[in-house]
């Protein structure tokens, strides 16, 4: 016999989960749209709307494509992870298990 499944609502600890994420959600959101307005705002104090606009459009880039970080972290995570590798493989090696 399967059990009836209950409301995901129903569950205390998926209600605090899905208010902490949508509560995280809504403040990025806020903030994307606060760098844009900020960034917009002090480049059109100093040129022309097509030049800020330009600008703001740079913002949106960066945000969408930032595969330099990407590569970057991976490169900074790998010799970590080969060192607790390493770490493992020994202390295997010296329990007899491997």
């Amino acid at each position: 016999m399967v059990a009836e499944a209950k409301h995901p609502f129903a569950v205390p600890n998926f209600r605090l989960y899905f208010l902490a994420r949508l509560s995280t959600t809504l403040g990025q959101m806020a903030m994307v749209i606060v760098i844009g307005w900020q960034v917009y705002d002090i480049a059109r104090r100093t040129m022309s709307v097509k030049e800020a606009a330009f600008q703001l459009g740079l913002i949106g880039v960066a945000q969408f494509l930032p595969l330099q970080d990407i590569q970057q972290a991976r490169q900074l995570l790998l010799g970590p992870r080969v060192a607790l590798l390493a770490l493992v493989r020994v202390g295997l090696v010296l329990r007899g298990d491997a």
